[in-house]
């Protein structure tokens, strides 16, 4: 669960940040689509980066992920033929698969720094080492 926070908090972000910047752009020159779907997925990427002090070749691994991620949370959170407990549970889906994806690719100390930085961002939920 923690881990879900976590990513819905990242998608919930990046997906502000994409709406605020079509918003604040000129109407006579709109942004490229692709720009603004690329946008959140690349302060993701950056943010983990970071905190979790990735590889350019993790970094590599990663994007991809976190961009089929973003697509398909997008594409169920714009689905009006679904109830918003489905488009809930499909974005919980997609932010589980895509963490037990990354998960793969950093080593057992990045895996127990993001546990910390999941544990700060969400303190009454248990860590991932917690969990059954």
């Amino acid at each position: 669960m923690n881990r879900f926070r976590f990513l819905a908090c990242a998608v919930l972000c990046a997906g502000l940040t994409a709406a605020y910047a079509q918003q604040s752009s000129p109407a006579s020159n709109p942004p490229d689509p692709a720009a603004v779907a690329v946008a959140p997925v690349d302060r993701h990427l950056a943010m983990l980066s970071e905190k979790l002090e990735l590889t350019a070749e993790q970094q590599e691994k990663i994007k991809p992920i976190l961009q089929r991620m973003h697509d398909n949370s997008q594409a169920a959170a714009n689905d009006e033929s679904i109830s918003s407990q489905e488009r809930h549970e499909r974005m919980h889906a997609e932010m589980m698969k895509a963490d037990r994806e990354v998960r793969v690719i950093l080593t057992d100390e990045q895996k127990k720094k993001l546990d910390v930085l999941e544990q700060q961002m969400h303190p009454t939920q248990p860590s991932a080492s917690e969990r059954p």
